[in-house]
């Protein structure tokens, strides 16, 4: 991974202008940031979560974020395309704050991850990632057909023996108002799989309005 990202950032082609780098094609997502003092809460809340027997895979803290597209793995004069685009289609959104409430397991009946869920501001969430993804998929994008729900991934659960001791254990957290956001932009992330979880860049921060 070292050595990929050195030859996108630093080398060229001797027989070419074209920086090698373009050949790597990198899995990329829209998303929009949390506040810290929301990150902070929801941190809280994670120290004190015991859950019963299961194996679970953690986000770090960082990495929270609420997903609007996934764009899966594309070359960078794509990625330059894309940027262009939700530019334009940001610039068209009012700024709007949000907060996130509230830590349930999805699915119900059969959990593979632990969330936390978007309260207010999630109107103005789903009609900005709408637009999105029907100026993603206007340039060839697949469309997502799955109903937008806004979400912070917590955890990733590979395994667990019990899921409704799993479900009961988390119940008091399900009406936790976990901060209030302000969303000022959509951020443009590649993330590089790794064997301790995913690394995420921001490569372009796009205001709205």
């Amino acid at each position: 991974m070292e050595i990929e990202r050195f030859l996108r950032l630093l080398l060229f082609s001797s027989e070419s202008s074209v920086p090698l780098w373009q050949v790597f094609e990198m899995r990329t997502f829209l998303a929009l940031d949390i506040d810290e003092a929301a990150r902070r809460g929801i941190e809280l809340a994670v120290r004190q979560l015991d859950p019963p027997p299961a194996t679970l895979r953690w986000v770090e803290s960082e990495n929270l974020h609420v997903t609007l597209n996934f764009l899966g793995e594309i070359d960078d004069t794509a990625l330059h395309e894309v940027c262009d685009l939700v530019s334009d289609v940001a610039a068209d959104h009012e700024p709007f704050d949000f907060t996130v409430r509230g830590i349930t397991l999805e699915p119900r009946h059969k959990p593979h991850m632990f969330w936390v869920g978007v309260g207010e501001g999630a109107a103005a969430m789903a009609a900005l990632q709408r637009d999105l993804t029907a100026a993603l998929a206007g340039v060839g994008f697949r469309a997502e057909t799955r109903t937008f729900r806004p979400h912070l991934t917590l955890a990733r659960i590979k395994f667990v023996r019990h899921p409704r001791e799993l479900a009961a254990h988390v119940l008091p957290f399900a009406e936790t108002i976990f901060g209030a956001c302000h969303a000022d932009c959509v951020s443009v992330y590649t993330s590089e799989l790794a064997r301790e979880g995913s690394k995420y860049t921001a490569i372009a921060r796009l205001p709205l309005g």
